[in-house]
């Protein structure tokens, strides 16, 4: 009989032997207002429009129809895009800086108009359109019900 996992107050799972962390994955908040709007966990590219058809309806965008807000470009491994427009910040490694800090620098790439971000495990941050904010980074996704 398969002994029971216990979770511990650090967050790591003890399986009757060794002690594992959960898996982390990119967690995406979508805010309006200051007001927490959803959660959730992206496994594919996530666009942003007007249109009913994009993974997030802002009827307030002024951009294109279906906008790449997040590619994702392999395992755990994303591209954050922005507009001019977006405003926001980036905490890796125990830094913050803001992305037009990073733009002026030029240290974000451009690629068709848009500045791009690698998303990898380590960063954090958010990303304000408008009334949206966007809030990213690695957390342990909730235990399936």
């Amino acid at each position: 009989m398969p002994l029971a996992k216990k979770k511990r107050a650090d967050g790591t799972v003890d399986g009757g032997g060794v002690a594992t962390a959960e898996p982390r994955k990119l967690g995406l908040t979508i805010l309006r207002n200051g007001k927490e709007l959803r959660t959730f966990f992206p496994d594919e590219t996530i666009t942003i429009g007007r249109g009913a058809d994009n993974d997030i309806v802002y009827y307030d965008w002024q951009g294109s129809e279906a906008f790449s807000l997040l590619e994702k470009t392999g395992p755990d491994r994303y591209l954050l895009n922005m507009t001019e427009q977006m405003t926001g910040k980036v905490s890796y490694m125990g830094s913050d800086v803001d992305f037009r800090t990073l733009i002026i620098q030029g240290l974000l790439p451009r690629k068709d108009g848009v500045y791009q971000l690698e998303v990898v495990e380590g960063k954090e941050g958010e990303l304000q359109f408008g009334e949206l904010t966007l809030k990213f980074g690695y957390i342990s996704p909730p235990a399936p019900p």
